[in-house]
């Protein structure tokens, strides 16, 4: 089972993206995984938790954060807490390059789609890359970060 943890300022794109997932072309392969989306409030978590807060618990319930806009700035910034904490087995944070272009684009929304898909087949395979960023125009996603230990 693979649980989606949409952050706050990107529920609607996430759920629009997920359902398109379980109705599309992807369906088969969201049963296989069971993709599954959850908000903040599903997991305890305030609108208003530090990014390392919200990296933690998305390690402790092996939760894949969706997001677009943590940060740098400060020590409890997402991109801190990465550099700090990040090793070979946690799980990958999914960056959305531009979340607009998700809710205005039905070509751009199955891009992201594709490589949101990408990664979860294989998310195995990512652990420890820090922060993907998605779509991509490359073989592969891009990767931000990488483990400290």
């Amino acid at each position: 089972m693979i649980k989606l943890l949409a952050d706050v300022n990107i529920v609607e794109h996430a759920e629009r993206l997920v359902a398109r997932m379980h109705h599309g072309p992807w369906s088969e392969v969201c049963d296989y995984l069971k993709i599954s989306l959850v908000r903040f409030s599903n997991v305890g978590l305030k609108e208003d938790a530090a990014d390392s807060l919200v990296w933690q618990c998305c390690q402790a319930d092996q939760l894949l954060l969706l997001t677009s806009n943590r940060n740098d700035d400060g020590s409890d910034s997402l991109e801190a807490t990465i550099r700090t904490f990040n090793n070979k087995t946690c799980l990958p944070v999914l960056m959305f390059a531009d979340t607009d272009r998700i809710l205005e684009s039905t070509e751009y929304a199955e891009e992201v789609i594709k490589w949101l898909v990408y990664c979860l087949w294989r998310v195995d395979t990512l652990r420890g890359m820090g922060r993907l960023y998605l779509p991509c125009v490359s073989q592969e996603p891009r990767v931000a970060g990488s483990p400290t230990n």
